[in-house]
Parts: structure tokens; sequence; C-alpha cells
């Protein structure tokens, strides 16, 4: 420190900026000026003018980057017969199998009686046409076949056709919105031709313990009554 109380700044980020003051500006100060400007500030220069390599050369080995987040770089390949391309991964455990859920189930057998024939009512569970007219909208999904899946009702109904004989008999994996994932029932639809009427026999085998009275009013509804009132198939239920 000076007697003069004389005061040097250097500029900031390391900028070749130097600013002198003299706060006891007297003559006889004069020759200490001079000796910053001359002397001083020339090796400042020169000391700073170094001091960014110096930093970079003493620091840089602590600067890390991730090589995923480097978009000059990618992460380099391990060397072969090195020791991280050498180690074998650990064996990954095998998931366990997930459980089915169990499910509670019932069977439920209603006939329901139709004036039509047995032929004429059978098309009402296979024609396209006549599927869309009673369920009051074109089935998502509809493939009258063997291993054919349905969809209807916007969803709330769905399933594969099992068996299909013409006039007599079909037989459905079917299952309604509401069910426990992945559970179906089988509905066995048959038949029987009587003199003026046709007996619809009704059989579900795998409904859900509480759902049998939600499963039979949404086949009274949607299916046997819009079939009589759509197709004049007789009485409503």
């Amino acid at each position: 420190m000076y007697p003069s109380s004389l005061l040097l700044h250097a500029g900031h980020s390391l900028q070749e900026q130097f600013e002198i003051t003299n706060y006891s500006d007297t003559k006889d100060k004069q020759s200490i000026r001079d000796l910053v400007r001359n002397k001083i500030v020339p090796q400042l220069r020169k000391a700073f003018a170094k001091l960014s390599g110096d930093l970079i050369e003493h620091h840089g080995k602590d600067i890390q980057h991730v090589p995923s987040n480097d978009p000059a770089k990618k992460a380099p390949s391990p060397a072969v017969g090195s020791s991280a391309a050498a180690a074998s991964p650990k064996p990954v455990k095998a998931a366990e199998p997930v459980k089915a859920r169990v499910v509670n189930t019932v069977t439920l057998n209603e006939t329901y009686e139709f004036n039509t024939s047995a032929d004429q009512l059978y098309q009402c569970f296979v024609d396209p046409q006549r599927v869309a007219a009673f369920t009051r909208g074109a089935p998502s999904v509809f493939e009258p076949k063997e291993g054919g899946k349905f969809v209807l009702f916007g969803g709330n109904v769905e399933g594969s056709f099992k068996a299909l004989e013409p006039n007599k008999k079909i037989v459905q994996e079917w299952r309604l919105k509401g069910w426990p994932e992945g559970h179906s029932s089988t509905l066995e639809l048959v038949f029987d031709q009587g003199t003026d009427t046709t007996n619809l026999r009704v059989k579900w085998t795998g409904v859900p313990v509480g759902q049998e009275e939600v499963s039979k009013r949404n086949f009274e509804d949607y299916y046997v009554r819009s079939i009589k009132t759509t197709f004049g198939f007789g009485a409503v239920l």
C-alpha cells in the first residue's frame, strides 16, 4: 500500500482496462503515478493475458460433461478387452407371472317367446343390418363367423362367436363392460321352432356373482324388448 492512497483497479472479465486514482493529488506524487503507468501497468497486462489460459489448464480437468448432454461428443465406446466390456451383465430376474383374478360365478337360464320363425329370429343375431336396427347404431365391430368378434352398444357389450348352427344355436363369449377385466361368460342361444312362435332359450355360464340381475335386465331391455319392438315379433315384456 502506498502512503499516497494510490488505488489500482483491474477491469472486469479480465479486460485490459486500468483506472488509476490518486486522492492525494499533489505535485510530489507525480513520480508515483508515472511509476504505475510506465512500470506496473505493462506488467499487469502481461500477467492478465496469461491468466485465462492458466485457469483453463489448471482447472479444466475438474470440468465434466454428461456424454448424452454434450452435442459435440458422443460417449466413447469401451475399449476391446477393457474391464467394462469384459464384465458380464447381471442376470435379470424373470418377472413373476401375474395370477389371474379369481371370479366367483353363477349360471343363468331364461326363456323368451317371439311371434316369428326360428330363421327370422336367428337373423336378428347374425345379420349386421338387423343388429344395427335393434341396437340403434352400427356396431363398432361385428364379424358373424366362428372366431369373429363383436362390439355392441358403444362398447358396453363385447365378445366373440364360438359356434354358429344356422337357425338353431349361437354360442358366444360374452361380457359386459363393467365386469372384471378379462372375464367373460359363455352365452348360449337356442332357437326352438314352435307352431306359430319361437322360444329363445338363453343360458349364461360364468356370470360374476352380483351381476345376475344387471346381466338379465340388460339382455331383456336391449335385446329381447328391442327386437320385439323393432321387428314386431310379439308383445313387449
